[in-house]
C-alpha cells in the first residue's frame, strides 16, 4: 500500500513531536503561584532568620515539600521539556525569566543583609509569585505561537 505522506509532511510531524512537550501541557493550578511564593519566602526565612538546628530542620522540611511537589508535578505534566533546546518562540520569555530571577535573588539577598529576614521573605514571596504569574502568561503566548508555526507547516 502506498502512502501520500510527503517528505515535507514527515518533517512537519517530526517538528511537532520535537516541540510537543513545550506546547502540550495541562494548565497550571491557581494555587501553584502563591504556594511557590510562600515556599520561597519560607526558604529565605530558614536561611536568614533561623539559626542552628531550627534552620537545618526548616531546610529539610522545605526540601521534602519540594521533592513531593516535583513528583506530583511530573505526573501532572507527563514529561518535562528539554530545557537545553527550546523552540525559538520561548527564548525571549526564558531569557527575561532568568534575568528577573537573578535580579530578585540579588534584591532579596541585599534586603536580608540590610533590612532583615522578614522584609526579604516578603519580597521573595511577592517577587516569586508575580514572576511566575508573568512567566505563565509568557509561556502560554510562546506555546500558542509555536503551535501556529508547526500547524502551518503540516
Amino acid at each position: 500500500m502506498e502512502s501520500d505522506f510527503t517528505p515535507q509532511q514527515a518533517l512537519a510531524e517530526a517538528e511537532r513531536g520535537a516541540v510537543a512537550t513545550w506546547i502540550d501541557y495541562p494548565p497550571t493550578p491557581w494555587w501553584y503561584f502563591p504556594a511557590t511564593g510562600a515556599w520561597a519566602g519560607a526558604l529565605v526565612l530558614a536561611v536568614t532568620g533561623l539559626h542552628g538546628a531550627w534552620s537545618a530542620l526548616a531546610l529539610l522540611a522545605l526540601v521534602a515539600v519540594e521533592l513531593v511537589f516535583l513528583g506530583w508535578y511530573r505526573r501532572l505534566r507527563g514529561a518535562w521539556p528539554k530545557v537545553a533546546n527550546p523552540p525559538a518562540e520561548f527564548k525571549p520569555a526564558i531569557r527575561a525569566y532568568l534575568i528577573g530571577a537573578v535580579a530578585l535573588t540579588v534584591t532579596v539577598a541585599l534586603l536580608a543583609v540590610f533590612a532583615g529576614a522578614i522584609p526579604a521573605a516578603a519580597v521573595a514571596f511577592v517577587g516569586v509569585t508575580g514572576g511566575l504569574l508573568w512567566y505563565e502568561k509568557a509561556y502560554e503566548h510562546a506555546a500558542a505561537r509555536t503551535r501556529r508555526r508547526v500547524e502551518r507547516k503540516a
